[in-house]
């Protein structure tokens, strides 16, 4: 799991690395003087950024750095909740499987604290679930 957070850090970084060599700032979209759907950086308003046969084409492109910023952002949290998860199941199985081994000879268990671990845990992971839908 930790390698593969490491490539998803690193494809995420790459994407930073992509998007803030094209321009970053805001950007508008409006018509050019040939009635083409340009992309203007309102840090330099004479200088058009991309031209393009639609106005729904030049939104998107305009929104990009955006809604990339956005969607790394959302990975990232997805990332920190997944490691949370990992860590409280890696904590309910160091409970779970001495009390099996135990149980299975026949040896007194600490159900209590079997309990009490999966009970935190499931509790922790079913609230930022809840949490996290729309």
């Amino acid at each position: 799991m930790q390698s593969e957070t490491k490539r998803i850090e690193a494809t995420l970084s790459q994407i930073d690395e992509a998007w803030s060599r094209v321009r970053p700032g805001k950007r508008l979209t409006g018509l050019s003087i040939n009635g083409n759907h340009v992309v203007i950086p309102t840090e330099d308003p004479e200088s058009v950024i991309g031209s393009f046969e639609s106005e729904v084409e030049a939104k998107a492109y305009s929104k990009a750095p955006e809604h990339i910023e956005e969607l790394v952002s959302i990975i990232r949290a997805l990332l920190r909740d997944r490691e949370e998860a990992h860590r409280g199941f890696r904590e309910i199985a160091d409970k779970v499987n001495p009390a099996h081994e135990d149980f299975e000879s026949q040896r007194p268990v600490d159900m209590r604290g079997v309990i009490s671990t999966s009970r935190h845990w499931c509790r922790y992971i079913l609230e930022n679930q809840s949490n996290d839908l729309p």
